[in-house]
């Protein structure tokens, strides 16, 4: 087959993963200086809700290795498009096949990627977040290695390494040579002197491989996988062209119901694309955003079945996180410990609890609740769990209410995928739950109706339509923060030092205090300075950038994170006279991934025709 094919040529280089191109262009910044082992994040995601880790393979770079010729790191430069609730990180190791010290077996790089990657996720509190896993040729064998390695860890042993194993959703191998390959070994080397200790093991029929396989098989239950394989030839450096992995070793033999996909690449580059028009990317792209939307539900019913197993069931509430708060949260402690007291277990209030919080778009509602989840999440509160509810409209409300009879205990309980089923189903049940309608601001005649009115089930609502307090236990009137507060969270968001200049500190106060003390704005505000669109001592082009009064058409771009889009030929009057909506996978990382639509919309033309 391969003599049909036209060879894609790779002139002789001394590392395998850097052969792959004749291109001048170099990716520029000091990360291509530096050795590249360890875990580098790409992409920190908006509101991340799963970790995707890239792992490179040959003599390879965790930036270069995904790289293409026009400089473009895909994973940084286009997945996070396709997938913005996705932290994306790339695992850099000594894989180089000459002039390396590294005596580092298959086995000790395994040992070396799972303590690293568990290290890494356990300092910020995610060691329970799904895994996507994408390999490449070598990368894969070292995957598999490590999660064999951390499927034998437990409870007393490497408990950390278990939850790699546990939270593992989806794997993508590119071109892995899972039954080994003798093509690569003499491609490396013609190129090289080779480090035997790193490849004697990946020549065809090897038995460690053989082993490897068999093992792998009986941890791949839960796992979801694709099989990437490549169908053009390398033209190696003895002019004979050649299919590096062929796709008989491209995939892991005696696994059933898996999908194997061919990549119209040769070897190097089915780790490498040009542009997001890319078919192969497209490919990938939409894997990972199937498999985004699955995990969550399947990770959390893995972990709590572990952790009854082995005796550690937690009186924290299950919680699969949509959102999460702004690192930048500061103040509304008032608006906390007023939930705190409404929703405590010894709290005066008897029967079912519905509390609404209410004010003006941008005041900081979500963020309040959000912040207040992980106050549930430290203490006891009683609750089973938690669900989360866009309110935003009647499609996305019912998309929520699907979301929950998806879930595993109503699954089992037989719930079908309908509002009214699922109302059923939390009428009938037993424990405490919480439900969350976030941005209930144009359904006064829809949330209404959907609020279970049933003792083990409790509300909390954000709007900012305050009729919606005829309809709840309490109400509470949110307003845009005071003086000092809105300076305070400008000066972090801008990260100014805490001994601030005093004209600074003078056009920090006038800043915000034009910005009307509104959380959201003060936090775009300050984004802009950290982004270095404008500095603060240049008010005046602060004040063209965020006026009070904005015009039509203008559409600003911060650091490729912040987009802000007004729509309509009128000039509106920011978060006064006009809807401020903030994208529902935007909220608690403003700076990051911020999309406003500011329209003048009647209400009514916007909602949707779905019907609940």
């Amino acid at each position: 087959m391969s003599s049909t094919l036209k060879p894609i040529h790779y002139p002789a280089a001394r590392k395998l993963e850097s052969a792959d191109s004749t291109s001048t262009v170099e990716p520029q910044g000091d990360t291509y200086n530096e050795p590249g082992f360890g875990i580098k994040e790409l992409s920190l995601g908006t509101s991340s809700i799963i970790d995707v880790v890239a792992i490179h393979g040959f003599d390879g770079h965790r930036e270069k290795s995904w790289t293409g010729d026009n400089g473009k790191l895909w994973l940084r430069d286009f997945l996070p498009q396709a997938i913005p609730t996705a932290r994306i990180l790339s695992y850099g190791y000594d894989a180089y096949t000459e002039s390396s010290s590294s005596q580092q077996t298959l086995h000790g790089h395994a040992q070396d990627f799972l303590a690293r990657l568990s290290m890494f996720r356990e300092a910020d509190g995610t060691t329970k977040r799904p895994i996507i896993f994408i390999a490449h040729s070598l990368g894969g064998i070292i995957l598999k290695s490590a999660l064999i390695q951390a499927a034998a860890a437990h409870k007393g042993h490497l408990l950390l390494h278990k939850g790699i194993h546990l939270s593992t959703y989806g794997i993508l191998f590119l071109g892995t040579p899972h039954r080994g390959t003798d093509i690569v070994l003499k491609f490396i080397s013609l190129c090289s002197r080779p480090n035997n200790i790193l490849l004697k093991h990946l020549t065809s029929h090897s038995e460690l491989l053989q082993h490897q396989n068999s093992d792998f098989n009986l941890i791949t239950a839960d796992f979801q996988m694709k099989f990437f394989y490549e169908n053009l030839p390398t033209l190696l450096p003895d002019a004979i062209s050649e299919i590096i992995v062929p796709k008989t070793s491209a995939i892991v033999p005696g696994i059933v119901n898996v999908e194997s996909i061919g990549m119209h690449k040769a070897h190097i580059g089915m780790a490498k694309f040009q542009s997001i028009d890319d078919n192969d990317f497209k490919s990938i792209s939409l894997i990972v955003q199937d498999m985004i939307r699955k995990a969550p539900s399947a990770v959390q019913t893995r972990w709590t079945k572990f952790d009854q197993q082995s005796g550690e069931t937690s009186k924290r509430p299950m919680y699969i996180a949509k959102l999460r708060p702004s690192p930048r949260f500061v103040g509304q402690e008032k608006y906390l410990m007023r939930l705190q007291k409404f929703f405590a277990p010894q709290s005066s209030h008897s029967g079912w609890k519905h509390f609404l919080l209410y004010g003006m778009g941008g005041v900081g509602k979500t963020q309040i609740c959000l912040k207040f989840i992980e106050e549930l999440l430290t203490n006891d509160y009683g609750f089973f769990q938690i669900f989360w509810i866009d309110a935003s409209n009647a499609e996305t409300l019912v998309n929520d209410f699907s979301i929950i009879a998806d879930d595993p205990v109503a699954k089992s309980q037989g719930v079908e995928n309908s509002v009214e089923a699922v109302l059923g189903w939390l009428a009938l049940i037993q424990k405490k739950y919480l439900l969350i309608f976030d941005n209930a601001d144009e359904m006064d005649g829809v949330v209404k109706d959907y609020l279970p009115h049933i003792c083990q089930v409790h509300v909390l609502i954000t709007s900012r339509n305050p009729t919606l307090c005829n309809h709840v236990t309490e109400s509470l009137h949110i307003d845009p923060m005071g003086r000092d507060q809105a300076v305070q969270l400008f000066k972090y968001a801008a990260k100014f030092a805490n001994e601030a200049n005093i004209a600074q500190a003078e056009l920090s106060e006038k800043i915000v205090t034009k910005l009307g003390f509104l959380p959201l704005a003060v936090d775009v505000a300050g984004a802009a300075i950290s982004n270095r669109l404008c500095t603060v001592t240049d008010s005046h082009a602060l004040m063209e950038i965020f006026p009070t009064t904005l015009s039509p058409a203008v559409h600003i771009t911060i650091s490729r994170a912040v987009d802000i889009t007004i729509s309509r030929a009128v000039d509106v009057t920011i978060f006064r006279a006009v809807d401020v909506t903030v994208s529902h996978a935007a909220h608690g990382t403003i700076s990051r991934a911020l999309h406003i639509s500011i329209s003048r919309e009647p209400r009514e033309a916007r909602k949707p025709a779905v019907k609940p």
